[in-house]
């Protein structure tokens, strides 16, 4: 365990250096993409290592004597005809965003060190919400502003493009990292054939429009729909597993909604920082939907509780959605441009 933390934590410094080093204007030649998928090769080394580790431990003698190298060039292997046989988006950004979520649900109860992994989700949501946010005010701004004019050169479109993407990122990265903490086996994977079916969907659409749209905004044009698409859908299939047919949450039944939270906190890896009180909110929000709803129809309070539900669902679908298609469009024409 301990050598997988530390090869996790070496792949989310790099990973998070290449985003905020791209995002200022490095590496022009390649694709956050490309540089992440490199970077990856760590994971893939330290895997490796931790298999060896294992069977030694495990006194499992035959597969302690195969090579490491055999081991990590066969896992290159597989990757990369799988990347290519799928599709590089579907590839890169489920197997990314799943890969990601798994190993936070794994580590961060070992160590506070996995923090990096929630911080290399809200840095792709961020640079992919205000690169998209940026290539459609571009377009806006030519068409309707003078180059010549000061309004030109003010109008950037930066700042909100920037401000939406951190604020994109901080609903996102918190709703997924508790939801990965919390979420029983089989909603873990009903989460992940979200994932593997946005991942499926926008290659499909991208090459329907490619014809359509120019290259450089054909991932600005299509993620806004297709997030709201996908995210609607994602909402009501996680919400119906959660209403129907996940049990109840023994929280629901507490004497009091005090109780309930109380209860609700313990699930989570107990924590004394800012993070533990941000994984908290969407925590507080599901179990006081619960505890409303289970009041009874009668009461006048569990619409709400049915509504709250809905919501903590709702951001939950949306996440996976956005997570996987900020990932995966990177790949695209225009994923990675700013305009």
């Amino acid at each position: 365990m301990r050598a997988g933390l530390g090869t996790a934590i070496t792949a989310c410094i790099v990973c998070i250096a290449t985003l905020l080093a791209s995002g200022f204007g490095a590496f022009p030649g390649f694709t956050d993409t490309t540089l992440i998928l490199g970077y990856s090769l760590v994971l893939v080394v330290g895997l490796a290592d931790f298999v060896g580790f294992a069977a030694r431990g495990f006194h499992r003698i035959i597969l302690s004597l195969l090579p490491k190298e055999v081991l990590w060039r066969g896992l290159v292997l597989t990757g990369v005809a799988g990347a290519y046989m799928l599709g590089l988006p579907f590839a890169f950004g489920a197997f990314l965003s799943g890969g990601l979520l798994v190993l936070w649900r794994l580590l961060y109860p070992v160590s506070d060190a996995a923090l990096l992994l929630p911080g290399v989700v809200a840095l792709v949501i961020w640079r992919g919400t205000a690169r998209r946010a940026l290539a459609r005010h571009h377009v806006w701004r030519a068409a309707v502003l003078r180059r010549e004019s000061w309004l030109f050169r003010l109008l950037t479109g930066r700042l909100t493009a920037h401000l939406s993407g951190i604020v994109a990122g901080l609903l996102a990265v918190t709703a997924l990292a508790e939801f990965a903490l919390t979420a029983s086996p089989a909603s873990g994977l009903a989460a992940l054939g979200v994932i593997a079916v946005t991942g499926v969907v926008l290659p499909l659409v991208a090459r329907l429009f490619a014809g359509h749209l120019t290259a450089r905004l054909l991932a600005p044009a299509l993620v806004p729909p297709l997030a709201w698409a996908l995210g609607l859908a994602a909402t009501g299939y996680l919400f119906w597993r959660g209403w129907y047919v996940e049990p109840i949450p023994p929280e629901a039944d507490a004497a009091s909604l005090a109780a309930a939270l109380e209860m609700a906190q313990a699930a989570l890896p107990a924590r004394d920082h800012l993070a533990a009180w941000l994984l908290a909110l969407p925590r507080s929000l599901e179990t006081a939907g619960w505890v409303l709803a289970g009041q009874g129809a009668d009461f006048a309070f569990a619409p709400i509780g049915f509504i709250l539900v809905l919501s903590y669902h709702a951001l939950i679908g949306g996440a996976l959605v956005r997570f996987t298609l900020d990932c995966a469009c990177a790949l695209l024409p225009g994923g990675a441009d700013e305009g």
